[in-house]
């Protein structure tokens, strides 16, 4: 029982491509704490290094590093596109070699993750706009007949008032008379 709760209880440090929110041609990459507990001086190391290999030239990322990573805390940073590997030479297999402490006393944990980012390449997307921006226009839509409504609702509204106003005045001067 005792290493069943520690298993829940301790922290899962993993890195991934994901797509972009905003950009489903192109792709973040993802390093999260899923785990129950906070990691200490995570480190990732690449093996090879991780290139962009799309348009956008930059130094390849080697390691990555963190103090501290809270639970479902998640560093996320956008990557490219992945073009066609066409003259482009990549390796089969990137491997993330993760190492982070927990607990205390400090207790180490390690693990070697692997993926393939040519999997990824040459993804092809049917343009459309997102659930966001779907949604996004629906609420403009809806706003906008409201707005329209809402004029002829208050003007009927005023008559109906002015209606009963004129029904009180009268009645009043017939009691008056």
């Amino acid at each position: 029982m005792k290493l069943s709760r520690e298993e829940h209880a301790k922290p899962k440090v993993v890195c991934y491509f994901e797509h972009n929110s905003t950009s489903r041609r192109t792709y973040d990459l993802v390093i999260k704490n899923y785990g129950n507990s906070a990691a200490f001086n995570v480190s990732l190391v690449f093996s090879p290094p991780l290139e962009r290999y799309g348009q956008t030239k930059i130094l390849p990322v080697e390691e990555k590093t963190f103090k501290i990573m809270a639970p479902g805390y998640e560093w996320r940073t956008f990557w490219d596109s992945f073009p066609d590997s066409d003259g482009l030479s990549m390796p089969d297999e990137f491997l993330a070699n993760v190492s982070y402490e927990w607990d205390n006393p400090r207790k180490s944990e390690k693990s070697e993750l692997s993926f393939d980012i040519k999997s990824l390449m040459g993804m092809k997307w049917i343009g459309g706009p997102t659930i966001e921006e779907s949604l996004q226009k629906i609420a403009e839509s809806v706003t906008s007949k409201a707005n329209e409504e809402i004029p002829r609702e208050i003007a009927s509204s005023v008559k109906d008032i002015a209606e009963a106003l004129k029904r009180q005045a009268k009645a009043k001067r017939q009691r008056d008379a």
